[in-house]
């Protein structure tokens, strides 16, 4: 999911998918968070999208230099100050519905920059 301004410099929310077709989402969302904000998403309804893990906020890559608990923080908190779910509801990992279906979940160490291991049972904590 990409929170940028078009050429007009209108904020805008897209979805592309893996296939790089984008889709136009009707978000509120402090438009602070829109200077190229990318999320890695998946929408599990039209009007519910899970965002997974973040990239890039406002063009800077924090994804190389922290790490993944980090970047979950940041999601929770920047949801919590500037998004608000009346449109379109974005949610992080810990706020998705209970009853949602996901295809799965992925497991993450402590080192920036590292991807996740994909599971289909949830991950165990220790």
């Amino acid at each position: 999911m990409l929170l940028t301004h078009d050429e007009e410099g209108t904020a805008r929310a897209l979805f592309v998918d893996t296939h790089g077709r984008s889709e136009a989402l009707s978000v509120v969302m402090d438009e602070r968070v829109c200077c190229d904000t990318v999320f890695r998403a998946i929408k599990v309804s039209p009007r519910i999208i899970v965002l997974h893990d973040l990239w890039t906020l406002n063009g800077d890559t924090v994804w190389v230099r922290t790490a993944w608990e980090t970047r979950q923080t940041w999601i929770r908190e920047l949801l919590s100050f500037f998004h608000v779910p009346a449109l379109t509801a974005l949610v992080s990992l810990d706020g998705v519905p209970v009853g949602t279906l996901v295809r799965g979940y992925e497991s993450y160490d402590t080192l920036p920059g590292t991807l996740g291991v994909f599971t289909e049972d949830l991950p165990h904590k220790e």
